[in-house]
C-alpha cells in the first residue's frame, strides 16, 4: 500500500473506500498464561487472540524480526509459531506474499489471523474485496484482522544498518542475536535486548530505549516513513476486528488491576470481534472493561499521527545520505547521536539491578 493511497482521504477525513468502526468495548488484559506473558510486549493480547486459530488448525500471519535483522511477516501454524511473533518490533515490515498466503487460507475455507499495522490491515481487507473473497470484514467468519496503536514505522534500510553498527561497535563475532525492542527481564517498560559473541564469549544486554541512538529516535518520532505523520488510521475509529497496543497509564486509570508484567489494551471494533472475544478468549485472560477517554489519554496515537518536526526533511536528507554510503558510524553517532542528560548518564553506569531496585521502590 503506497503513501498516496494512506493519505487519500474524503471530506469528512476517513480514507477513501475503507470502513472504519468506532469500539464497541475497550479492555485492560491480561494473559493467564503465565510463560505466553513473559514473551509479549505487554500483557500478552495477541496470544490470547491467536491461539484459538491454531486451535482449530488455522494460520496466524504477523510480522518477525528475524536472524538477519529484517523484519517480515510469516505465516505460523502452531502454538511455537506464535511464540516467535510475540513482541513488538519498531521498523516497517516486508508483507512479501503475506495478502497472498490470506487470499489462499480463505478460499479453502482455512481460518486466518493476520496482524500489523493499520494502513497493512486496511490494505489486506482492500486486496481481498477486489479478489472477490470478502465483501466486508463483518461478513468474513474465517478471517480475523487485528490491528496495532502504531506510532508510525522507521524503513527497514535504517534499523538493517542499526544492527550493522551494533555489532560493530561491541566487536562481535558473528553479528547480533536475539535482538528484542520489549524485553521484560527488567520488567514491564521499554527496556531493549540482545546478545552477542566476543572472542567466543556470550556477551548480554538489556538497557532503557533512551541508550539506544535507533530505539530513541523512533520513541522522539523522528525517523518515520513520512507518510506517517499524516496517517489517516490514528484515530478512534478503526480499520480492523481489534487494536492491540500498551495500555500505558493503567496505573491510574484502574490502579487495582496494574501488574508489573504488564498490561494489553484491546478495542473491540467489530460484532463479529466480540463474539469470538467472548466465546473464544475471554477465559484466557483478566479483564477490566475500560473506557476510550481513559485509554487514549497516554495512547496519543488513538486520536492523531505523530506529528513531524519542522527539521524532517533535513535530518531524513543526513538519514539517507549515511544510508548511501554505508557510513553507520556517522549515521549513529553523529546524525542520530544520543543526548543523554546528565542523571541518565549517572544512571548508566549503575548496575541494572540496583535501578530496579530503586524504581520499585519510587512506584510504592
Amino acid at each position: 500500500m503506497n503513501e498516496a493511497t494512506l493519505t487519500d482521504t474524503r471530506r469528512d477525513g476517513q480514507p477513501k473506500g475503507y470502513v472504519l468502526r468506532t469500539p464497541r468495548r475497550v479492555l485492560a488484559l491480561r494473559d493467564l498464561d503465565e510463560r505466553s506473558l513473559e514473551r509479549s510486549a505487554s500483557g500478552g493480547a495477541f496470544p490470547v487472540l491467536a491461539r484459538p486459530i491454531v486451535a482449530d488448525r488455522g494460520i496466524v500471519i504477523g510480522a518477525r524480526l528475524c536472524e538477519d535483522g529484517t523484519v517480515r511477516h510469516v505465516c505460523v501454524e502452531d502454538a511455537e509459531g506464535l511464540s516467535s511473533l510475540q513482541g513488538s518490533v519498531y521498523a516497517c515490515s516486508k508483507l512479501e506474499r503475506s495478502y497472498a498466503l490470506v487470499a489462499e487460507a480463505l478460499a479453502s475455507g482455512r481460518r486466518t489471523f493476520f496482524v500489523g499495522t493499520p494502513c497493512q490491515c486496511a490494505g489486506l481487507v482492500s486486496h481481498l474485496k477486489h479478489k472477490g473473497l470478502v465483501s466486508s470484514l463483518e461478513e468474513s467468519e474465517n478471517l480475523i484482522v487485528c490491528d496495532l496503536v502504531c506510532h508510525g514505522t522507521p524503513k527497514q534500510a535504517i534499523f538493517s544498518a542499526h544492527q550493522q553498527w551494533l555489532a560493530d561497535k561491541v566487536q562481535a563475532d558473528d553479528g547480533i542475536h536475539g535482538f528484542k525492542f520489549r524485553s521484560k527481564k527488567r520488567g514491564w517498560g521499554l527496556y531493549y535486548y540482545y546478545y552477542y559473541y566476543r572472542n567466543g564469549r556470550r556477551h548480554e544486554v538489556c538497557e532503557p530505549a533512551e541508550y539506544d541512538p535507533y530505539y530513541r529516535a523512533f520513541l522522539r518520532g523522528l525517523i518515520y516513513r513520512s507518510g506517517c505523520y499524516s496517517c489517516p488510521f490514528s484515530r478512534c475509529e478503526r480499520v480492523s476486528d481489534f487494536t492491540i497496543g500498551d495500555y500505558w497509564g493503567i496505573e491510574w486509570a484502574h490502579p487495582d488491576f496494574y501488574d508489573e508484567r504488564g498490561v494489553s489494551l484491546l478495542l473491540v471494533n467489530t460484532l463479529k470481534g466480540e463474539s469470538y472475544f467472548d466465546a473464544r478468549c475471554s477465559g484466557s485472560c483478566i479483564w477490566r472493561e475500560s473506557t476510550f477517554e481513559q485509554a487514549s489519554r497516554e495512547n496519543h496515537n488513538l486520536k492523531a499521527p505523530t506529528p513531524r518536526g519542522e527539521g524532517y526533511e533535513a535530518l531524513m536528507s543526513e538519514v539517507n545520505a549515511c544510508l548511501d554510503a554505508q557510513n553507520y558510524d556517522k549515521l549513529f553517532d553523529e546524525v542520530l547521536k544520543l543526548q543523554l542528560k546528565p542523571k541518565d548518564r549517572i544512571k548508566r553506569v549503575l548496575p541494572g539491578g540496583l535501578l530496579d531496585i530503586l524504581r520499585k521502590l519510587k512506584r510504592h
